[in-house]
């Protein structure tokens, strides 16, 4: 008696296949999922669609935020050769609360070699610094629209703040350059040391297209009012902080500036009851004085 053969269906070999097939993709997707989370793109992504979902999205009556915009703060901490970079938290997962960690920048030349063979590497160093300080300057003002949305509750005598970056040097620069002052003093014809003079003369196509960095970042109070200085101390800390102003928690803005304000904010139509109620702003403060510029954290 011969032994009873083994067979499939085709219908259960197409079957299998699918099933094999979904698999397969599954862990991809799933893979590709908890990759992106270590992805700064990713998070700023995110940061940017819940702001412009928040001021699509408002309370009606209150004309509040709908949920709390999903902008995990970055942390920089400036070494010799290299910078460390990490964010407070998943933005991805309600539930996280551990930092996300990112590679660390090396610091490279103009050429793209490294700073350690530069013929100047302190003029590197703090070409580096500036560039990554100027990038976080850009990415957050990016993240909120150039401030042309309306994220927060409008009906608030207080400033309301999202701190975008933290940036941290280590004691090893702190016990170099912590007598210098300001670094551009350094050198201040050279925009490797000054801060301010890399921003007017350098961009990053990513954020800023054809604009250089100073001008990209400029919102409508600096611009018009108080154009600022960029400079850094290394022995503070300091922070890139988007902040709703409001007329009212502003005694320094006169009802004159106030409707210039509104005059010049020609890139974005409100509603009556909005109007003139709020304006966005950028500021990069040694991180103790931001206390004094806000008084609400979205």
């Amino acid at each position: 008696m011969g032994k009873k053969g083994f067979s499939l269906s085709m219908e259960t070999i197409i079957v299998l296949i699918l099933i094999i097939v979904f698999l397969i993709g599954g862990i991809t997707w799933i893979t590709k999922i908890f990759s992106s989370r270590l992805n700064e793109e990713v998070i700023n992504k995110v940061c940017y669609e819940s702001v412009l979902f928040n001021s699509e999205r408002r309370v009606p009556g209150i004309e509040a935020q709908t949920v709390k915009t999903k902008c995990a703060t970055k942390y920089l901490t400036f070494h010799k050769e290299y910078a460390e970079q990490e964010f407070e938290s998943n933005p991805l997962d309600n539930a996280a609360t551990q930092a996300v960690e990112l590679p660390d920048i090396v610091y490279k030349d103009k050429n793209g070699k490294d700073c350690r063979e530069s013929e100047d590497a302190e003029a590197c160093m703090f070409r580096n610094i500036n560039k990554r300080i100027a990038d976080e300057l850009a990415r957050c003002w990016n993240n909120f629209h150039k401030g042309q949305r309306r994220v927060f509750s409008i009906y608030t005598k207080s400033s309301q703040c999202v701190v975008c970056s933290v940036i941290f040097f280590d004691n090893e620069i702190i016990k170099d350059y912590g007598d210098e002052g300001p670094i551009s003093l350094i050198n201040p014809e050279s925009e490797d040391y000054s801060l301010d003079l890399y921003m007017r003369n350098n961009n990053n196509l990513y954020y800023t297209g054809n604009e250089n960095y100073y001008k990209y970042t400029l919102d409508i109070v600096h611009a018009n009012f108080d154009l600022p200085y960029y400079d850094y101390d290394v022995n503070s800390e300091y922070a890139v902080v988007f902040v709703a102003l409001n007329k009212a928690g502003v005694p320094l803005f006169t009802n004159t500036v106030w409707e210039k304000i509104k005059e010049l904010l020609s890139d974005y139509t409100p509603d009556e009851t909005e109007e003139g109620n709020f304006v966005n702003t950028l500021y990069f403060k040694p991180n103790q004085e931001v206390g004094t510029l806000c008084e609400e954290w979205a």
